[in-house]
């Protein structure tokens, strides 16, 4: 390569010395040899008529030159026109292979993008499918467990049945304990489970006493010890009854606990959630239910002798015939309560809430109602001989036949209590002034 281009530069200097030396010799042949070729005389005419020749020669040299860059001029010309069309064609061509380049890869393009599309519907189909392969396979495994799930639930209700019938007190008590566990474990169960330990109850600590061990129903209630103490499993029983969530809520579907004629003498239950229990004819006396919930509960003819109610829950439960002498219901809920010949005699109901309450022929004689709420509550014929009515709240009460002999009335709310001729007031006491009203204008209540 290097050879090739010295060898051209040695070339072109050649020919620029060639061309240089052929100029030379032109003007040294029109300037000094030529002239004497036409004028062959050396006077000074001669001399002039050798400088015309000269003259006109150079102007002929210079009419030839002239003409030769004309012709250079134009073939430059041709030429260029030449290279522009050629450069044209070939960009002409250029554009039509960018174009053709550009059709190309847009059907590339188009066809990658389809590809691509095809791929992804067939990925989406795949997902899809591995979707519901992935859903059928869990709804499998969820059967699976279930039904695993339920034949375990089975083996340890079984399990846990078989030991409420054993003669060993301690195993009892666990099986009791493994219900309460199976029925935490298993929603559907748990009314299932309520209704066995009622049951149990029910036929282990039944009114009357007729068991071997039970203490009589004559008993008096301190020499009878605590229910933990004689019947463990039964106390065990009703404290995961009172736990709650065994029986349906009001207005729900199912059975109450059943729960009567049971002997729950010194029971312990306190802040039980026994809602809407049948109690009917159960035997509580001295029973702890400081707190429990029992709205709505059947307690008809139940004995809750000096049991402890404090700030319990009562509200529409149905305590006719109810025994509650002596009985501790301070701060108790008593609200729209049916109290009809219910025996509250000597019974605590300070700051008690009995508004609304049925007491019709009710015997609160001796009974402690300071600051009791008994707005609107329905006292005809009741007996309130004694009774401590300090600040007792009996706004619109209905007292028609009531007997209040005794009772001290010592700034009780009265104002629009009703009463009629059969009621009896406490001595000296001006029930007018206290805003009692009479259904019998003309007649004086005694």
């Amino acid at each position: 390569m290097r050879r090739a281009r010295g060898a051209g530069s040695r070339t072109g200097l050649l020919a620029v010395v060639a061309g240089v030396a052929g100029v030379l010799g032109l003007l040294w042949l029109v300037l000094v040899a030529a002239p004497p070729w036409f004028v062959h005389d050396r006077s000074l005419e001669g001399l002039k008529a050798q400088n015309e020749v000269r003259t006109t020669l150079l102007q002929g040299l210079g009419g030839v030159v002239l003409l030769v860059g004309a012709y250079f001029t134009y073939r430059q010309v041709l030429n260029s026109r030449e290279q522009l069309a050629h450069s044209r064609e070939q960009l002409e061509q250029a554009r039509q292979q960018a174009q053709r380049s550009d059709e190309r890869a847009r059907e590339q393009l188009e066809l990658a993008r389809e590809q691509a599309q095809r791929s992804d519907e067939r990925a989406r189909e795949q997902l899809e499918l591995a979707r519901e392969q992935a859903q059928r396979s869990d709804e499998r495994l969820r059967e699976q467990l279930q039904i695993a799930q339920q034949g375990q639930m089975t083996e340890r209700f079984t399990r846990a049945i078989d030991q409420l019938g054993h003669a060993q007190l301690d195993v009892r008590i666990g099986g009791i304990y493994a219900l309460e566990r199976i029925a935490r474990d298993s929603s559907a169960d748990r009314a299932t489970i309520g209704e066995v330990l009622t049951a149990f109850v029910r036929s282990h600590a039944p009114w009357p006493p007729r068991l071997p061990g039970q203490y009589v129903a004559t008993a008096l209630i301190h020499q009878v010890p605590e229910l933990q103490v004689r019947a463990a499993d039964v106390q065990a029983c009703l404290t995961v009854l009172g736990r709650g969530g065994f029986a349906p809520a009001a207005g729900g579907q199912g059975d109450r606990l059943d729960l009567h004629a049971v002997d729950m003498r010194h029971a312990n239950l306190p802040d039980a959630h026994l809602e809407r229990a049948y109690l009917f004819d159960a035997h509580l006396e001295a029973a702890d239910l400081y707190g429990a919930h029992l709205g709505d509960a059947n307690l008809f003819n139940a004995h809750l002798e000096d049991a402890n109610l404090n700030d319990a829950h009562l509200e529409d439960a149905y305590l006719e015939d109810a025994h509650l002498e002596e009985a501790h219901l301070e701060h108790a809920h008593l609200e729209r309560a049916v109290l009809f010949d219910a025996h509250l005699e000597e019974a605590d109901l300070v700051n008690a809430h009995l508004e609304r309450a049925a007491l019709f022929d009710a015997h609160l004689e001796g009974a402690n109602l300071e600051s009791a709420q008994l707005e609107g509550a329905d006292l005809r014929s009741a007996h309130l001989e004694r009774a401590v009515l300090i600040d007792a709240h009996l706004e619109g009460a209905n007292l028609e036949s009531a007997q209040l002999e005794g009772a001290n009335l010592r700034s009780a709310h009265l104002e629009g209590a009703v009463a009629d001729s059969h009621t009896v007031w406490p001595a000296g006491f001006d029930w007018r002034a206290a805003g009692v009203i009479t259904r019998e204008d003309d007649v004086t209540p005694g």
